[in-house]
Parts: structure tokens; sequence; C-alpha cells
């Protein structure tokens, strides 16, 4: 995505016609975008083809004085992220042995009456699973 495009994301819907702020505009060095809740900021390094700044804009300055005044956050510590078990399939290999489906002979669809429907043991991909997961005995759970 072009930085013009991420900009253009941010602006007014175009649901109020007419407004200066439909589209990103330059000031100085940066390229604005706002939908009038937000406002995004960014080098204008290469979008040559934007509007400069008109006085129906917001101005650097009055942009840099709310942001002034914005309470900082700063950073909070993560919570610990919840532990996970692995895949019943893979346990945690990433790696799963396939075949082609027995149901739909590798084609992900079967036809009835004349009408296609994806394959529902294979949920359309054309593969099937080989073989059980392996018993917790035979493969330890990773930690």
């Amino acid at each position: 995505m072009m930085p013009r495009e991420i900009l253009g994301s941010f602006c007014e819907p175009v649901t109020v016609q007419g407004s200066v702020l439909e589209g990103p505009w330059r000031d100085g060095a940066y390229a604005y975008a706002t939908n009038r809740c937000w406002m995004v900021r960014m080098p204008a390094f290469g979008m040559g083809s934007l509007i400069g700044r008109t006085p129906e804009h917001p101005t650097t300055a009055s942009v840099a004085a709310l942001y002034n005044k914005a309470p900082q956050a700063g950073f909070a510590p993560m919570e610990a992220l919840p532990t996970v078990n692995p895949c019943p399939r893979c346990w945690g290999t990433l790696t799963v042995q396939t075949h082609a489906c027995l149901s739909c002979a590798g084609k992900g669809k079967f036809e009835h009456y004349r009408h296609e429907y994806d394959c529902a043991p294979c949920e359309g991909s054309g593969r099937a699973w080989s073989g059980d997961s392996p018993s917790p005995q035979v493969r330890a759970l990773p930690p």
C-alpha cells in the first residue's frame, strides 16, 4: 500500500460533500489526513501530488497545540499470555501428513443432483489428514 493510500484511509468519508478533509494534504515537510476524530501525520516525501494546505485545513500550530495538551499514556507492561495447548494434529511440529481425499478423489468438490458442493471431510481442500494424532504417551507435550 502506498503512503498516499494509507493516509487516505484516515480521511473523512466522501459523504460530507465538498469537504477539504476528503483527502490528505501537504503542509511543509509533512502530509496530513483526518476524519475529524483522528489525525495522522507522516513525512510527505514522494507525495508530490497532494494538495497544499488551504485556509479550511487545520494549521500545523493548532495541531501541535492539541497534541501537546493531550495526556501522554506511555508504555504499560503487558499481561502474561495464556499458555496454549499444541495443535492436536501436528503437536507443535507445524507439519502434518496428508493424502488425496478418498471422498472426493482429491477434487475438493462433489456433485449431487447436478449441483456442486464442497467436500465435507476435506473441507474443500482435496487433501485429507493422514492418521490419528500421536497419543500423549507416545509423544510428550511441550512444557
